[in-house]
């Protein structure tokens, strides 16, 4: 029994699967798209450590009080959104939310007009990880469709209707 909690205990620590999670979903009413990272915090402060210098410490009571300028700094420069030929450059950060392993960080990306053409470009902790990958889910209205990135392909582009 001990054994078994003690392997638990050691797969979550050190989560030997390097992935992270993006979902990206329209919202008509106010004409944004919602987009929402998911990846593990210990993975992602040292990350955010070796390229900027700061600990994050999230979810501490020493927190860094900025940490949203490096989320925000971080995925501008590894991820890339593409509206109708219109690079997405600064979205809006929402707000965070933590589990035991995992940081979800919240942005919203303003939009006018109907989309027609898609382009992602999604790096997310390629740069520390050579066999990260990272799952996406994109919706727009009644289009649907999941996508995956790694070393090998970092970057799709898609037409809708």
């Amino acid at each position: 029994m001990i054994t078994s909690q003690l392997f638990l205990f050691f797969l979550l620590v050190l989560h030997p699967v390097h992935v992270s999670v993006t979902s990206i979903e329209y919202s008509k009413g106010e004409k944004i798209f919602l987009v929402s990272f998911k990846v593990f915090t210990d993975d992602f402060e040292t990350n955010i450590e070796r390229k900027y210098g700061v600990n994050l410490n999230l979810g501490k009571e020493n927190e860094l009080k900025n940490a949203d300028e490096y989320f925000s700094r971080y995925f501008r420069e590894s991820f890339s959104f593409i509206v109708n030929g219109e690079d997405l450059k600064e979205p809006v950060f929402l707000k965070k939310k933590m589990d035991d392993i995992a940081v979800w960080l919240y942005y919203k990306y303003p939009i006018s007009g109907n989309v027609k053409g898609v382009g992602i470009k999604n790096a997310i902790m390629l740069d520390m990880f050579m066999d990260q990958s990272n799952l996406l889910i994109f919706k727009y209205n009644d289009f649907e469709e999941g996508f995956i990135f790694d070393r090998n392909k970092i970057a799709i582009q898609f037409q809708l209707n």
